[in-house]
C-alpha cells in the first residue's frame, strides 16, 4: 500500500510539471500574440496599414466633434502650408514604397534590387528632361 501511495504521488509530481509547463509555453505564445512589437517585426505591412486606419478614423471621429471655425490664411501661409503636406505625402509614400518593396522581396527574392534599378532609371530619365 506504501509504494502504491508513493507512486500516486509520484505520478501526481511528474502531471504537475508537464501542467507547470504547458501554462509556461501558452504564457509565452500569448506574450508573443499580444506584444505589438513582436508582431511589428513578424509583419510590418498589415501593422502599418492598421496604424494608418485607426489615425485616420480617429482623426475622423475628432473632427467631427469639435465645431465649425473660420480661419483666415494668408497666401504665404496657404503656399507653405500646401508644400509642408507635400512633403509629409511624399515621405510617407516614399516610406510605404520602401516597407512595401521590402516585404514583396520576402516573397520574390531581388524585388527590392529590381524595384531600386528601376526607381534609379526613372529619376535619371526625369533628370534628362
Amino acid at each position: 500500500m506504501g509504494q502504491r501511495a508513493e507512486q500516486i504521488e509520484k505520478e501526481i509530481e511528474q502531471e504537475r510539471g508537464a501542467l507547470d509547463r504547458n501554462l509556461k509555453e501558452l504564457d509565452n505564445r500569448v506574450r508573443d500574440l499580444t506584444d505589438w512589437r513582436r508582431q511589428f517585426q513578424k509583419n510590418p505591412g498589415p501593422m502599418l496599414w492598421a496604424a494608418f486606419g485607426a489615425g485616420f478614423a480617429l482623426a475622423l471621429v475628432a473632427g467631427r466633434s469639435q465645431p465649425a471655425r473660420q480661419i483666415v490664411v494668408s497666401p504665404h501661409q496657404a503656399n507653405q502650408s500646401s508644400e509642408t503636406w507635400h512633403m509629409v505625402k511624399s515621405a510617407l509614400v516614399g516610406v510605404l514604397a520602401n516597407r512595401l518593396s521590402a516585404a514583396v522581396d520576402g516573397f520574390i527574392p531581388g524585388f527590392h534590387n529590381g524595384y531600386r534599378y528601376a526607381e534609379a532609371k526613372a529619376r535619371a530619365s526625369i533628370a534628362a528632361l
